[in-house]
Parts: structure tokens; C-alpha cells; sequence
């Protein structure tokens, strides 16, 4: 299962760097957060989310309740609630942390589909987190890694001239497409000068 593997290699990425910095919210929404996390350093995150969604309720601009819930969602591997609450954290705060966390963990997902051959799946994922972060070139690296594995060349080639000169990486997977695409011509030529030898005779 996705969930399963997901959990075992990503969600540790986001809890263990957990800073939580509580903005002056009303003495209940605070009170109902301290709570929570103190489930959170419990590993009882689905009852965290409980308490978390109470401290929203109080206090739903504090983009940090939506961030922390987020990835109380990611340990469980709820994938579509733990986006839905960073990108609602984004619209409340200008904290570009909280846009590399989104962006990160859309690339992480995308490795993950990617790895079980999903490419299609992944390569969704990847343009997400283009379109909130453009100028995060491994994104790039990645979606090419998935055109070049369902053989669409021309995207692959156009994803890593935009990574090309930050990820060095991309200069291997440009000369391997490149040799490829040499060889194809070099078969194909081989297969029409027997054709033409075999008409000649």
C-alpha cells in the first residue's frame, strides 16, 4: 500500500523538524493547541486532529493550526486532507516555510508513484507543485525522470533545460536521452539500407 511506505519514508521528514511558534490566540484556542500537541508528542495524531480542528474552530485564521494539523494527516498518510490544509495555511500566512513544506511534500508523493510506476499520477503531482513553486528545479528533474520513462522525450529534454544548470544529474539523463535517440537513428538506418540493399538484388 502507498499509505504504508509513505509513512515509513516521508512523514518523518515533516514531523521531525516540528518548531511550532503560537501566535496570541484567544486562552481556549491556545489552550486546546497546547493539548494537542501534547498528543502529537504521544504519536496519537488522529486524536491531535480531534483537538487541532477544535483549536481552528476557535481561531481558524492561525495558519499554524492548519500547518501542524497538516502533518499530523501526512503521519496517518491522508495525502488529500494534509494538501487541503497546507494550501489553506498558505492563503493565511506569507511564511515561505510554509510553501516549501507543500511543494516538498508534493515532490516527495510524486518520487513515491513514480518508484511504483504510476508516472502519470506523478507527473500531476509534480505540475501542482510547479504551479505554486516555478523556480524549485527539482520538480523538474523529477517530472522529466517520469516523461523519459513513458518514452515522451520532447518533455523530458524541456523539463531538464530548465534544471539543467542547477541539478547536475540532468546533464547525465540529457546525454542518456541524447545516446538514445542515436541509437533509434543509427537501427533505423541500419533497417533501411538493408531494405534498399535487399531491393537492389
Amino acid at each position: 500500500m502507498i499509505e504504508d511506505r509513505w509513512q515509513q519514508e516521508f512523514t518523518h521528514f515533516f514531523l521531525k523538524k516540528m518548531s511550532i511558534r503560537i501566535p496570541l490566540v484567544s486562552a481556549r484556542a491556545k489552550e486546546v493547541l497546547d493539548g494537542a500537541l501534547q498528543w502529537i508528542a504521544k504519536e496519537e495524531y488522529k486524536v491531535a486532529i480531534g483537538e487541532l480542528t477544535r483549536a481552528i474552530f476557535l481561531n481558524e485564521t492561525d495558519s499554524n493550526c492548519w500547518v501542524v494539523r497538516a502533518k499530523c494527516y501526512a503521519k496517518l498518510g491522508d495525502v488529500k486532507s494534509c494538501v487541503a490544509d497546507l494550501k489553506k495555511a498558505m492563503q493565511l500566512t506569507t511564511d515561505e516555510n510554509v510553501l516549501i513544506d507543500l511543494v516538498t511534500y508534493l515532490d516527495l508523493l510524486g518520487c513515491i508513484f513514480y518508484s511504483e510506476k504510476r508516472y502519470f499520477q506523478a507527473i500531476h503531482l509534480f505540475n501542482e507543485g510547479i504551479q505554486l513553486k516555478s523556480d524549485y528545479a527539482v520538480l523538474y528533474f523529477h517530472r522529466a525522470l517520469a516523461h523519459y520513462a513513458l518514452n515522451d522525450i520532447s518533455q523530458a529534454l524541456e523539463d531538464l533545460l530548465v534544471c539543467d544548470s542547477v541539478i547536475s544529474e540532468a546533464h547525465v539523463l540529457r546525454a542518456t536521452i541524447f545516446l538514445r535517440k542515436f541509437q533509434n537513428v543509427c537501427q533505423n538506418s541500419n533497417r533501411f539500407f538493408k531494405k534498399y540493399k535487399h531491393d537492389l538484388q
